[in-house]
Formats: C-alpha cells, structure tokens, sequence
C-alpha cells in the first residue's frame, strides 16, 4: 500500500508493514518497524547509489556495504568494507536480473538490494520496478502503465527510454536521461504541452539542478558579471548553488517562460532548510534571475547586508 512520494510510504510484503521513506524523488531507508533498516546513500546530484547502511534496531550490528554499479548506474555488485564482493549479478539489457552470485555461505546474512536502472525499486510480491511514477516490467521491457502525460509523451506510451535501455535511463519516468557522467535531464519530446506540465516536474528539477547539496549555505548572483560568476564563488565558499544541465533543451520542451519556476523550486528547498544566503554580487543592481531570486528573498522578508567579498541575505525577524 503505497501512500506518498512527500513522506514516509507504507508497502505490505511477507505480511509484514515496510515503511519507505524518501527524499524528494529519491528511496533513502526502509524499515520493517521492529528488526531491521537500511539507508541508500547516492553519488551527488545523482540517482546512481553509491553504499548501503544497514542496521537492526539495537544499533549494535551496523554495516556498511558499497554499490558497483556498470555505465547505467545499476548495481552488479556489493563489496565490503575491504572490497571483498560479497554478491554479484548479471541483467539483461531491459533490467531483468538472469544471474545472481553470493559470495559467502549464509545468503540471509546480506542485507536485500531491491535497487535496480537508476530510479527503480524492485517488488518482489510483483517482480516489477517501481519507478516513481508507475511501475516498470523487466520481462518485457515496457511500463505497465501509460505515461502519465499521455500521448503529449510520445506515441508509445508504454515505451522504456525509446526502446535503448543500454544508452539512456529514466529515474523519473518523465525525461530520458544520459547515462554517462553526471546525468544531464534531456527533453522527453519537443511537443509537450504546457498544461500538462505539473509542479512536481519542477521541482525534480529543481533537485536535478542543485550542486553541492551536502553545504549549509547558498550562493545566488549572476553567472558571469565584470569577471565575477556565482557558480565558481559557491566553489570557493563550500556553497550549494543552482546549476541546471542542459537548459537550453529542458527550454524547448518546458518553455522558457516557465524556466523561473525551476529556479524558483530551487530556492524553496533551499529557504526550508534554512541554509545561509550568500550572495556574489550587488542584489541592489540585479537584473534577469538573479533580480527573480532577490525578489522571491524580499517577499520572504529577506534584507541584504554587505560583508566583505559578499552580500548576506537576513530574514527580517520583526513584523
């Protein structure tokens, strides 16, 4: 029973409760509410996964495992602390697992993987992958479900990554993603109708778009101003910031007048964590975005103040 992607989601397996929980788009821990948990850590502004944490509820039976992942992103592997594989698996080229290898005598001693292509969990009441937005079949290769966008996603609307699961992934279930790298979001088609856009989109994006997450304060300003960017100051200053890849294409398919409210996504997540507002140039001279972004701080009773290299941005604490 699945309630919310906004917090923790109830999944009854083995007549037993299993709570999910996630951040944003992304599974971060389950547990069976009385033994065990685990926790999924991921490669920064990425769905490729990168170590599990498992424990039991005593606390005193910790470890940790580390993801070996092929050029998708999907795990082949996990390895213990002294790079030991302790299990390994083979998939065809549509996910489904046709090989499994563990590498100890006591299987139940390992911890479950239910992580497959980027974005996807595996149910094993179903054998399908849930993929945020509807679940997806290995056997065939296909969702089991229509594209929430309908036809506006293309004429197959059941279709996996346009039938290339060896070159593209799809941790959304929105917009095909490259698989080399850091995953750049690229347009799902160029035909997308406005109204069908929902505001979760945006703030995937959003997501997608914030670098250097892990800080504690933000860097906004002007991507290159009198040799000045707020990209290479956040660098400098261990700061997150906003950097959307691709945005000329994400342009096309969104449209450009509806790009703000990426950023806008951005910094709501940003201002709910109440990280420090830095800022790398002049908020009182601001044009384009970064004049967006000192209004969206004004209407939260933002005020800025000069401090040396930059501008802090101050709520206002009075009425």
């Amino acid at each position: 029973m699945r309630l919310t992607l906004a917090g923790p989601t109830l999944k009854r397996c083995s007549n037993l409760f299993q709570t999910n929980l996630w951040q944003g788009s992304k599974l971060i821990a389950e547990t069976d509410n009385d033994k065990h948990w685990q926790s999924y850590l991921y490669e920064p502004d990425s769905y490729r996964p990168l170590a599990l944490v498992h424990g039991n509820a005593q606390q005193d039976n910790i470890k940790l495992y580390w993801y070996q992942n092929d050029h998708l992103g999907t795990p082949i592997a996990l390895t213990g602390s002294l790079g030991d594989t302790l299990y390994e698996c083979q998939y065809n080229a549509y996910g489904q697992i046709i090989n499994e290898t563990y590498h100890q005598d006591d299987i139940d001693f390992l911890p479950n993987n239910p992580l497959r292509f980027q974005g996807q969990y595996y149910d094993e009441e179903t054998g399908l992958h849930y993929n945020l937005n509807r679940y997806y079949d290995p056997f065939t290769g296909r969702y089991i479900t229509q594209d929430p966008l309908g036809i506006l996603g293309g004429l197959n609307s059941y279709q996996y990554v346009n039938g290339d699961p060896i070159n593209w992934i799809d941790p959304l279930e929105l917009i095909n993603t490259a698989s080399k790298g850091n995953e750049k979001l690229l347009e799902k088609t160029k035909s997308i109708a406005i109204d069908a856009i929902t505001p979760d989109i945006y703030s995937d994006l959003a997501i997608q778009a914030t670098k250097n997450g892990q800080f504690d304060k933000i860097m906004l300003g002007k991507y290159n101003e009198k040799g000045i960017s707020y990209v290479k100051e956040a660098k400098k200053t261990q700061s997150t910031y906003f950097e959307l890849d691709n945005w000329s294409e994400i342009a096309v398919t969104l449209g450009e007048e509806n790009m703000w409210k990426i950023n806008e996504a951005f910094l709501e997540q940003q201002v709910a964590l109440n990280k420090t507002v830095l800022l790398s140039h002049n908020p009182y001279t601001a044009t384009g975005y970064f004049s967006q972004e000192v209004n969206f701080l004004i209407k939260l009773n933002y005020y800025f103040v000069k401090e040396k290299n930059y501008w802090r941005a101050i709520k206002s604490t009075g009425n």
